[in-house]
C-alpha cells in the first residue's frame, strides 16, 4: 500500500502518522510511571494491560507506516518522551493525587486522539473495515479502563474529613 497515486496525502499524512507514533511513546512512558506509582494491584494490572494495548496499537501503526514508506521520526519520539518526563518533574512539586488525575487525563486525551486516527485512516481507505473495528473496540476498552481509574483517583483524593 503506497501513497503513489494519492498526492493529496503526501503533504500531511507522514507528519500526522509520525505525530501519533511519537504520542504512543509518551503514552507508554506515562502509563509505566503511573503503573509503578499505583497503590493497589488491580490498578497496576489494569494499567499493565493498557500498556500492552498501546504497544500493540503502536506496532499496528508502525506496520502501516512501513507499508506506506513512512519512517518514524526519532526527533519527534525524543520530544514526546521528554514531554512525558516534564510531567514527572512537575509531580515532585504538586500533590500526588493531582498528578494522578492529570496523568489519567493526558492518557484519556491520547486515547481520544488515537480513536480519531483510526477513523481517519478508515475514511482514507488505509484501514480495512475489520481492522478498524478491532482497533476502535480496543480504544473503547482503553477509554473505559482509564475513565474507571480516573474516577477512582478523584474519589481517593478527597480528604476523609473537612480540612484533612
Amino acid at each position: 500500500m503506497a501513497m503513489q497515486g494519492r498526492p493529496e496525502l503526501m503533504g500531511w499524512l507522514p507528519a500526522y502518522l509520525r505525530d501519533h507514533f511519537a504520542g504512543s511513546v509518551a503514552a507508554v512512558d506515562i502509563a509505566r510511571r503511573r503503573r509503578d506509582a499505583e497503590p493497589d494491584e488491580p490498578s497496576r494490572t489494569a494499567i499493565e494491560q493498557l500498556i500492552e494495548d498501546i504497544e500493540q496499537d503502536r506496532a499496528r501503526l508502525r506496520g502501516l507506516m512501513s507499508e506506506l514508506g513512512i519512517v518514524p521520526s526519532v526527533w519527534k519520539q525524543t520530544v514526546a518522551a521528554g514531554f512525558s518526563w516534564l510531567g514527572a518533574g512537575r509531580s515532585a512539586v504538586g500533590s500526588a493525587e493531582l498528578n494522578r488525575l492529570r496523568e489519567f487525563e493526558v492518557l484519556l486525551m491520547g486515547v481520544r486522539g488515537k480513536e480519531l486516527l483510526w477513523q481517519t485512516l478508515g475514511r482514507l481507505g488505509l484501514l480495512d473495515a475489520t481492522s478498524q473495528r478491532l482497533l476502535l473496540r480496543r480504544v473503547a476498552s482503553q477509554r473505559a479502563t482509564l475513565e474507571m481509574l480516573h474516577g477512582r483517583s478523584a474519589i481517593d483524593g478527597i480528604p476523609a474529613e473537612p480540612g484533612g
